[in-house]
């Protein structure tokens, strides 16, 4: 037998590269049931109005939460939803449903049995849904030409209020952060969410539905977060005296000063400043923070025109150190125009000139202190004619 021969049987004898598995169009949709969280009661309605809804609360029958997994994060006109997650309440239950396309033809359909979801439920939660997920959505529906099926929500997103919460002590306030570090449940071998659009395009080019698989899980787990941040929210925003952390607490007194809730502001503030032992690194930050908080109700107490209290709390940062010049500006401000003590702002003032740390500072503490020795001069001279 040639060797020719040989070849050419050889090659026929090895097992020829399978072809890649056909990808199976049409819309596949999962449900899960799940129960409900623990907490579920009927929330404050100063923490409904502190996390941003507007309008009345139609009870947690209506919430609707949803989040969408796309194959682009810039959110542009070619931008589309390939999986949609959603999750309601329903016969006491969290009704967990998640669309994902089988090809781009299968979008109608999607966006025909989402638009039944909005229309039974009367208020969406998101995370970070009103700049993202709600105009992608709201885009698609029209470039289907299916606009007569869109329903403007009434909206909840959380991550306004989750920021203004947790943002000081997290730094990071990503939905997978906030798992771990305010529900204690860290995720393990996740999917980031920027590896989602990849993942889908593979599957376009392959046919392999396992590749969606690590999406579907990243999706399920970020709207079955919803839920409990959600309440995790209510409980801080309704009971924000109940926090520990002065982190959480200043975060609380900023936002309810933002809201023109002054006495609910001081009490936060209060509490942010309490003494706290120096035992670790997050105790460090606490301490610092506390200090802030401090000098923030000064400020607060001066603009209710509180003014003895103002400058307890200043003097009271002055002798404990920590803040630099800002207290001792206050504290020079408030001896000079509100109790005409012109001996003692200068007192504020020479302190402050000790802690000038750029030239600018030190001009402008030197000018007040130049005015301050002519009003005390002057008030001798008065007194003295008398």
């Amino acid at each position: 037998m040639s060797s020719l021969l040989r070849a050419k049987l050889q090659a026929m004898s090895k097992p020829r590269p399978r072809a890649p598995e056909r990808r199976q169009s049409g819309l596949v949709e999962k449900v899960e049931y799940h129960p409900l969280p623990e907490g579920l009661r009927a929330p404050d309605p100063a923490a409904l109005r502190r996390i941003g809804l507007e309008g009345d609360w139609p009870g947690f029958q209506q919430l609707l939460f949803l989040d969408c997994e796309t194959t682009g994060l810039a959110g542009g006109a070619g931008t589309l939803a390939f999986m949609v997650g959603t999750a309601h309440i329903s016969g006491g239950q969290l009704v967990f449903r998640q669309f994902t396309l089988g090809d781009y033809g299968d979008e109608p359909l999607m966006l025909a049995k989402l638009s039944r979801l909005m229309e039974e439920h009367g208020l969406l939660v998101t995370y970070n849904g009103k700049a993202f997920d709600v105009p992608l959505l709201r885009s698609r529906f029209v470039m289907a030409r299916m606009r007569e099926l869109w329903h403007e929500p009434t909206q909840l997103d959380l991550l306004l209020p989750a920021r203004r919460l947790w943002k000081r002590r997290l730094g990071r306030v990503t939905l997978s952060a906030l798992e771990e570090k305010v529900l204690g449940a860290p995720r393990i071998d996740d999917l980031p969410g920027s590896e989602a659009p990849r993942r889908f395009f593979g599957y376009l080019k392959t046919g392999d539905r396992e590749l969606l698989a690590p999406v579907a899980r990243h999706n399920r787990r970020d709207v079955l977060s919803l839920p409990l941040i959600l309440l995790k929210l209510l409980d801080a925003y309704g009971q924000p005296q109940a926090q520990g952390a002065a982190e959480d607490l200043y975060s609380l007194g900023r936002t309810m000063e933002r809201f023109g809730e002054g006495e609910e502001a001081i009490r936060c503030y209060r509490l942010a400043a309490l003494p706290r032992p120096m035992i670790s690194l997050s105790a460090l930050r606490q301490r610092r923070t506390s200090k802030e908080a401090l000098f923030a109700l000064g400020l607060l107490y001066k603009k209710m025109g509180r003014h003895r209290q103002a400058c307890a709390a200043f003097q009271r940062l002055a002798e404990g150190g920590g803040m630099g010049l800002k207290p001792l500006l206050e504290l020079a401000k408030h001896w000079e125009h509100r109790e005409k003590d012109y001996a003692r702002a200068l007192y504020w003032c020479d302190q402050g000139l000790v802690l000038c740390e750029t030239p600018q500072e030190r001009a402008a503490l030197l000018h007040r202190r130049e005015r301050l020795r002519r009003k005390r001069a002057k008030k001798i001279g008065e007194d003295r004619e008398r």
